[in-house]
């Protein structure tokens, strides 16, 4: 970009906005019709000066920045190949992965510098991207902070890369028919009902954000002015909106600053679908200003579609309307209500929008059923009797869809009416507990929904896995349990719906600490589907895991491995090798042998499901996090520490990124970060990373939870490292109740703690002590774990430091020798494990 083009750049960008808004559309025509290839650029520089917060001056400061600016050489892992284009908030570049790892092409959004007043608006989009991952959606791969050669430091989102076109110049280049089109249409429902059930708004459709691929598959672009729903309400206005939405596809309360909902959507889709199917939309909106279009909006009803395209079937007339009401209450109020009516509507089917009448129903039938009804022409008694009989079970299976569809919309609607009680306009200064609000819709749900039990069960289970999401888990099950029963009062007996309660109940019940009531439920939800469906299915798989998580935790490791195996092999056989289920299921698997010594198994399926897991979700996804953390702790255990290092560095820094500060997700990245340190023996480091741990548990599952106890043993391991032997000793007895409570049983989280306070005891010159709890917790492990398994072994060690401290030399002997020999087999050359054990030896010398 040379001088001249800034200097006419800055002169017709300083005319314009002198103009009122109704001509600057006609000059910013003149200016495209002379200078086209400035056009994109004054365009950016008039959208920076629209927005709120800017002037005129740092408009053209960054406009000629972007004249100035260089594309850089890398972002990241990526090296960048060329610019895609140029946008309000930022650059978006061609760019190609190329550290080894992974060949792929992808598309980077680096946010422009000079723009720091849109990077809250830059951070917002890459979270609302990291909880959207549907095949209709572009995929967040990957984030991050990029530092230019003057140290400015700018975010970027890493994006799949989409080759293709937009919507309606795919459909008019490949000469796509009504069906084909509706088609298309249908899908981008799918991904925005997606999004809408995440209580995410898109707010910018239209067809440049709406692109087909190569394979023909539909991909929604650009969540770049997204909102949560509920940070939404009220937000919103005119000041900071108009700038950077496109007012041909936006909706009478985005023009008017009014309150966004998924309505807001439900209008774009419908504008959209009017120019997918005529090439027109419902208003005539050229050379109008943002003024006129939102005041034309209010007052003239949308065209209806068969008069803009006579090709057109008028049936569909009432679907377009109902999405393009100036009254968002007149709209559709889900997408999935507007998505079933054009599948109706395709089908030759009565739509829900609008009841037909007798002879639009015989229409329909017809168009249904041609053939039959030209062979009954000469059967007019008996047509008018299977006539009648049709339309009777029309009405019955339009009854009930209608109810089905019904029913879930005033599941989302009763939830987010119960949320925007939080909305600062509606809640006037006073705090919000999300619990109060929750405890607040049951009663609600009990006294107004009496005679509805299905609806009540839905709300039942949304609610209870409100209450799991926020840690109430007595109030999580109280929820489910109303649900089951309300499954008993409805007439219709829905399997997969009973299955998913009592998974939700296996999940409450084991984050309460009860894993024979987990156990219970997991087993009747696989039992439920196997008897009904067969052993093939996402349930059954979910309720193996469940089980597979609770027999490794009583060392039943055979049976552990076992059900971890079956999951896996369902979850490959449902989803094909590479799908992220199946990566989650191979970590399962990996846990499974890392339990019982047998780490080069657990490593190789811990790489496998971190490939797949990478594959599908890019770096900063949770589970490709915690992929790095599950490694990294098989590697730790077989004493390849430095690759373990490398893998922790990555979990730990995503997931200060991605998780709450208090949240359980964190603590257990954290743990496996302590659980490195104490196996180094760097005590310092690991101590105060266990006590965040600890901390983090307790508040999450109260502090009887097993998870407790297997943080208390992190604990007292970094307090006896350092000294502090009273301390130690408090940790490791409290783990040891908490584990007698939970079970008569003896478990490995049990034995940890046991062979702690031997430790302790052996520090402290109480040798006796420390040789009768670490004999009874030898003999344990023998007969759980196996005499040659290696937590057995090591077992052994402490053994052989009691046996020292009271004199008994060759016993001492025995044992450390035992230790030596299993481990310079079962680690490398120089692993401190190894090492300690030698020393222990020459003290006998």
């Amino acid at each position: 970009m040379n001088n001249q083009s800034f200097l006419i750049l800055d002169e017709h960008f300083q005319a314009i906005i002198q103009l009122p808004q109704s001509e600057q559309a006609k000059a910013i025509d003149a200016f495209a019709s002379k200078h086209p290839e400035l056009l994109n650029t004054l365009q950016d520089m008039l959208k920076v000066h629209q927005s709120e917060q800017d002037s005129v001056e740092s408009a053209v400061v960054s406009a000629s920045q972007m004249f100035d600016e260089e594309p850089p050489e890398r972002i990241g892992s990526w090296r960048v190949l060329n610019l895609l284009g140029r946008g309000g908030m930022g650059d978006v570049y061609l760019a190609q992965r190329d550290d080894g790892e992974y060949e792929r092409q992808v598309a980077i959004k680096l946010m422009r510098s000079g723009q720091q007043n849109l990077r809250h608006r830059f951070v917002e989009e890459r979270q609302v991207l990291a909880s959207l991952q549907h095949p209709n959606i572009a995929t967040l791969l990957d984030g991050g902070q990029w530092q230019s050669d003057d140290e400015t430091v700018q975010p970027y989102l890493v994006m799949e890369y989409v080759q293709g076109e937009d919507i309606l110049s795919y459909a008019n280049k490949h000469d796509l028919n009504q069906r084909q089109r509706l088609a298309l249409f249908l899908d981008l429902c799918a991904a925005v009902q997606f999004a809408h059930q995440r209580l995410i708004v898109h707010r910018d459709i239209k067809p440049a954000n709406v692109l087909i691929d190569d394979s023909g598959q539909v991909k929604l672009l650009d969540f770049g002015i997204a909102k949560w729903i509920d940070e939404d309400q009220g937000h919103a206005n005119t000041g900071s909106m108009t700038s950077i939405m496109t007012p041909q596809f936006a909706s009478p309360e985005q023009l008017n600053g009014g309150l966004l909902t998924t309505a807001t959507d439900v209008y774009a889709l419908g504008v959209l679908l009017y120019h997918l199917l005529s090439g027109k939309g419902p208003h005539e909106l050229q050379d109008k200003a943002i003024g006129e279009i939102a005041n034309l909006l209010h007052k003239a009803q949308p065209t209806p579609l068969s008069q803009l395209n006579p090709k057109i079937d008028p049936v569909i007339d009432p679907i377009l309307l109902a999405c393009c009401q100036a009254d968002p209450a007149n709209r559709y109020q889900s997408v999935s209500l507007l998505a079933e009516d054009i599948k109706r509507f395709v089908h030759h089917e009565p739509i829900l929008m609008k009841p037909p009448g007798f002879w639009q129903s015989v229409r329909l039938f017809c168009q249904r059923n041609t053939g039959g009804v030209v062979a009954a022409v000469a059967f007019t008694a008996v047509l008018s009797l299977l006539l009648g009989f049709h339309l009777y079970r029309l009405d019955i299976e339009q009854s009930r869809v209608l109810a089905q569809v019904e029913r879930s919309d005033r599941v989302s609607g009763f939830m987010v009416n119960l949320f925007d009680r939080a909305n600062p306009m509606v809640a006037q200064g006073q705090a919000i507990d999300p619990k109060a609000l929750l405890d607040q819709g049951l009663k609600e749900i009990e006294s107004e929904l009496a005679d509805e039990p299905e609806l009540q069960t839905q709300l039942y289970q949304t609610i209870g896995r409100a209450y799991l999401k926020l840690g109430k888990y007595p109030d999580a099950k109280a929820a489910i349990e109303k649900a089951l029963a309300g499954l008993d009062r409805t007439e219709d007996e829905d399997v997969e719906q009973r299955a998913g309660l009592h998974l939700l109940m296996a999940d409450i019940t084991f984050n309460s600490g009860s894993a024979e009531d987990s156990k219970h439920h997991s087993t009747l939800a696989k039992d439920i589907v196997t008897k009904r469906f067969g052993q093939y299915h996402r349930v059954v798989a979910t309720a193996l895991n469940n089980l597979g998580v609770m027999a490794c935790n009583a060392s039943q490791f055979e049976v552990c491995l076992s059900h971890h195996q079956q999951s896996l092999a369902i979850r490959t056989a449902l989803h094909g090798p590479d799908h992220d289920r199946v990566g989650t299921a191979h970590n399962y698997v990996a846990m499974a042998y890392d339990h019982q010594g047998m780490f080069d198994e657990a490593i190789g399926h811990y790489r496998e499901a971190l490939r797949i897991l990478k594959l599908s979700f890019g770096e900063r996804h949770p589970k490709v996090i915690d992929g790095h953390a599950n490694l990294a702790g098989g590697l730790t255990q077989a004493g390849h520490t430095d690759e373990a290092k490398e893998h922790l560095v990555v979990a730990v820094k995503s997931a200060r990124q991605v998780h709450a500060a208090d949240s359980p997700e964190l603590a257990g990245i954290l743990l496996m970060k302590a659980f490195l340190h104490n196996q180094l023996e760097e005590f310092a480091q690991a101590l105060p990373l266990s006590e965040e741990v600890l901390m983090i548990e307790r508040r999450a599952r109260g502090n009887a939870h097993p998870y407790v106890a297997y943080d208390l043993n992190l604990v007292g391991r970094g307090q006896l490292g350092i000294g502090r032997l009273d301390e130690a000793e408090q940790s490791y007895t409290e783990a040891i109740q908490i584990m007698q409570a939970a079970s008569d049983q003896p478990d490995y989280i049990l034995m940890t703690a046991q062979q702690g306070l031997g430790r302790v005891y052996n520090a402290k010159g109480q040798f006796e002590q420390a040789q009768n709890i670490l004999n009874d917790t030898w003999e344990t492990r023998k007969t759980m774990d196996g005499p040659d398994s290696w937590v057995t072994v090591w077992t052994r060690y402490d053994l052989g430091e009691a046996a020292h401290g009271l004199g008994d030399i060759e016993t001492a002997r025995a044992h450390w020798q035992a230790v030596l020999n299993h481990a310079t087999k079962a680690f490398p050359p120089g692993d401190p494990r190894t090492v300690k054990t030698q020393q222990a030896l020459h003290k006998l010398e």
